[in-house]
C-alpha cells in the first residue's frame, strides 16, 4: 500500500512537471547561490561607516571668515570652493601690480616696434645695393645658366632613353618568362583539375573497369527517370576520357619537368581547352543524372545533393581554368594561349618604339651641346662688388639689432620684478580660498562666517565615499575565524540587502579596556551608501564552514517534501529534493545538492520543473 501512495505521489509530481514545461511566457525571478559555511552562532558587531581616504583642510593664513558655502554631510567635487578669507589688501595689491605690468608690457612692444623699423629700412636699403651689384651680371649669367640646364637636361633625356630601352628589354625578358610560367602553371593546374573530375564522374556513372562496380548497390537508380541521360553520359565520359588521355600524355612526356617550346605549350594549351569543354558537357549531362535518380537507401538525398554540389563546384572551377586576369596577365587556358600570340608582337613594338627615341635624344644632346659651347666662351666678364657700402650697412644693423636687445632685457627684468608682485598678491588671494581637493562629503565643518582664525587652522575634513570602512572591536571567539582579507556580512541600516565585505586590517593587540581586538573591514561602495550610516557585522563563533547552504527562501515544499528549483548552464529549472539539517532565519544546513549549484529564491511560485527559463 506504502508503495502505491509513494508511485501515485511521484506521478503526480512528474504530469505538474511535464505541464510546466509547456509555459513559454517570459517569467521574472531572482536567484542565489548554494555555498559551504555555517549558520551556527554568529556574533554581531556594530559601527559606523566612515572613508577610507579622508582629508584634513586647514587655512595656509589667517583672517576673518567671509563666507562658508558647504555644510557637514554635503557632497562636494574636486576643485569646488568651500570657504573664502578677507583678502583685500592683497586684492589692490594684485590689481596695482597688474596695471603696472600692462604698462610695461606695452612699452616693451613700442620700444621693440621702433628697432624693427629701423632696422628694416637698413635691410630695404641693403638690397637695394646689392641688386643694383648684381643687375650688371645678371644678362650673362643667366645666359650660362640656360644653357648649363638645357645641356644637362639634354643629357638626361638621352641617359633615360637609353635605361627605358635596356629596363625594357629586361621585363620584356622577365614578361616572356612570366607568361610561360603561366601558361605551364594553366597546364599543371587544369591537368590536375580534369583528372579529379574524371574520376569523380567515373566513381558515379562506374564506366571504367577500375570503378565499374563501385557503383552497383544504386546504379539501378541513377537516372532511373530517364535512362537515356544515363546513356548519353556514359558515351560522354568515353569521349572525354579519350581526350583527357590523350592531354595527359602529352603533359607527361613534354611538359613535366621541361622546358617546353612555344609550339608545343600552344599545342597543350589548345588541347586543354577542348578538353575543357567536353568535361562541361560531361558535368551538366552527370548533373542530369542525378536529377532523375530515384532516392533510396543506397542513394540517399544526401549523397544525390553532395554529388549535385560538387558537380557545380567542378563547373565553376573549369570556368576558372579557362581565363582569369591577375594584374597585366591573362592567366587560364585561354588566357595563357592569348598572351602567348600577343607578347611577340608587342615586344618588337616596344623595343622599335624605344630604339627610335634614344635615337632622338642623342641627336637633341649634340645640338645643346654645341650651342652651350659657344654661350659659355662669350660669359667672360665677372662683376665687382661695392664692399664698403654693404659691410658699413651691416655694422649699422647689428649695431641696432644689439641696442634693441640691451632695452628689451632692461624691460624685461623690470615686467619680472612685477610679475612677481603680482604673483605674491595671487598667493595671497588664493591662500584665503579653501577648495576641496577631492571628490566626496563634509564629514566635519570647524568655523562659521565671520569666525576669526589663524593660519594653519583646521577648518574642514572631506571624506571620500567610493571605498568604505568600519571599525569594530572582535572577541575571541569570533577572530580566530577571520584573516587577512576575509569575507564578511554587512547589514547597514537603510539598505534592504546583506553586503560582503573584506577583511583589510587586524590590529596585532588586544584595547586594555575591553580585551578585544580591533578590525577593519572595507568594501566598494557601489550602492550607495552613505558614510556615518549604522552598520551591524556578522562574524561567526563557530570553527566548521564546510556545511551545504541555501537561502531560506529559495526552499519550496511539494507534497510535503522540501526541494528546490536549481537553474542549470542550459537554462532549464529542475525541481530537486532535499533534507533540512539545520536553520536560522536566513539560510538552511541542507543535504541533496553541490555547492556552486543556482537555486530560485523569488519568482518560484510560478516556475515549472523541466521549464526553460533562458
Amino acid at each position: 500500500m506504502k508503495k502505491i501512495i509513494l508511485f501515485l505521489i511521484f506521478s503526480l509530481f512528474l504530469f505538474s512537471c511535464s505541464k510546466d514545461v509547456s509555459l513559454p511566457e517570459q517569467k521574472y525571478f531572482q536567484t542565489g547561490s548554494v555555498f559551504s559555511g555555517s549558520i551556527d552562532d554568529y556574533n554581531t558587531y556594530v559601527g559606523y561607516l566612515s572613508g577610507v581616504d579622508s582629508v584634513p583642510l586647514s587655512t595656509k593664513i589667517g583672517g576673518r571668515v567671509t563666507s562658508v558655502f558647504v555644510s557637514e554631510g554635503d557632497y562636494v567635487r574636486a576643485g569646488d570652493l568651500l570657504l573664502t578669507l578677507d583678502s583685500m589688501e592683497a586684492r589692490v595689491g594684485y590689481d596695482t601690480s597688474s596695471n603696472i605690468l600692462n604698462n610695461l608690457s606695452e612699452l616693451k612692444n613700442t620700444t621693440s616696434l621702433m628697432f624693427d623699423d629701423q632696422i628694416k629700412a637698413l635691410n630695404e636699403k641693403l638690397n637695394q645695393v646689392i641688386l643694383g651689384e648684381s643687375g650688371i651680371n645678371t644678362g650673362l649669367s643667366d645666359i650660362k645658366l640656360v644653357s648649363e640646364a638645357q645641356l644637362e637636361t639634354a643629357l638626361t633625356g638621352l641617359e633615360t632613353a637609353k635605361t627605358n630601352l635596356e629596363n625594357t628589354k629586361i621585363l620584356l625578358d622577365q614578361k616572356g618568362k612570366n607568361i610561360i610560367d603561366n601558361s605551364k602553371n594553366a597546364i599543371v593546374s587544369s591537368v590536375m583539375l580534369d583528372t579529379n573530375i574524371i574520376n569523380f564522374i567515373d566513381e558515379i556513372l562506374g564506366v571504367t573497369e577500375a570503378n565499374k562496380n563501385k557503383n552497383n548497390d544504386y546504379e539501378i537508380y541513377l537516372s532511373a527517370r530517364n535512362s537515356s541521360i544515363y546513356n548519353r553520359s556514359k558515351i560522354q565520359f568515353l569521349e572525354t576520357n579519350k581526350l583527357y588521355l590523350d592531354y595527359k600524355k602529352l603533359y607527361n612526356t613534354e611538359i613535366e619537368n621541361k622546358n617546353p617550346s612555344e609550339e608545343i605549350l600552344l599545342k597543350a594549351l589548345n588541347d586543354g581547352e577542348i578538353l575543357a569543354e567536353s568535361i562541361k558537357v560531361l558535368l551538366n549531362l552527370t548533373y542530369d543524372v542525378l536529377e532523375n535518380s530515384v532516392e533510396n537507401v543506397y542513394l540517399p538525398k544526401q549523397t544525390i545533393d553532395s554529388f549535385k554540389q560538387t558537380i557545380t563546384n567542378f563547373g565553376a572551377q573549369i570556368e576558372a581554368s579557362l581565363i582569369t586576369v591577375s594584374g597585366e596577365y591573362f592567366l587560364g587556358l585561354k588566357g595563357s594561349k592569348q598572351s602567348l600570340d600577343d607578347f611577340e608582337n608587342t615586344k618588337n613594338l616596344q623595343i622599335s618604339m624605344l630604339e627610335k627615341q634614344v635615337e632622338l635624344a642623342e641627336k637633341n644632346y649634340n645640338q645643346y651641346k654645341l650651342a652651350s659651347d659657344s654661350k659659355i666662351r662669350e660669359t667672360q666678364t665677372q662683376t665687382k662688388v661695392v664692399s664698403s657700402q654693404v659691410e658699413e650697412l651691416k655694422v649699422n644693423i647689428e649695431s641696432l639689432k644689439k641696442q634693441k636687445q640691451a632695452k628689451l632685457e632692461e624691460l624685461d627684468l623690470k615686467i619680472t620684478e612685477s610679475l612677481g608682485q603680482r604673483d605674491s598678491a595671487g598667493v595671497m588671494i588664493n591662500s584665503g580660498e579653501i577648495r576641496s581637493p577631492i571628490s566626496g562629503v563634509i564629514t566635519s565643518k570647524m568655523v562659521e562666517v565671520g569666525q576669526v582664525i589663524g593660519g594653519g587652522m583646521p577648518v574642514f575634513i572631506v571624506s571620500d565615499e567610493s571605498n568604505l570602512k568600519l571599525d569594530i572591536l572582535v572577541g575571541e571567539d569570533s577572530l580566530k575565524n577571520i584573516d587577512l582579507g576575509s569575507e564578511v556580512l554587512l547589514e547597514v541600516d537603510g539598505y534592504d540587502k546583506q553586503l560582503k565585505a573584506k577583511v583589510s586590517l587586524i590590529y596585532p593587540s588586544k584595547e586594555e579596556l575591553t580585551k578585544k581586538t580591533k578590525v577593519e573591514v572595507i568594501l566598494k561602495n557601489t550602492f550607495g551608501l552613505k558614510i556615518g550610516s549604522y552598520t551591524k557585522v556578522y562574524l561567526s563563533s563557530v570553527d566548521n564552514f564546510d556545511f551545504t547552504l541555501i537561502p531560506n527562501n529559495s526552499i519550496v515544499s511539494k507534497y510535503m517534501i522540501p526541494g528546490v528549483y536549481v537553474l542549470n548552464n542550459d537554462g532549464i529549472v529542475r525541481f530537486k529534493n532535499i533534507e533540512i539539517i539545520k536553520s536560522n532565519d536566513k539560510f538552511s544546513h541542507i543535504s541533496g545538492l553541490k555547492v556552486g549549484e543556482i537555486v530560485i529564491t523569488y519568482g518560484k511560485e510560478n516556475i515549472f520543473d523541466g521549464e526553460k527559463l533562458r
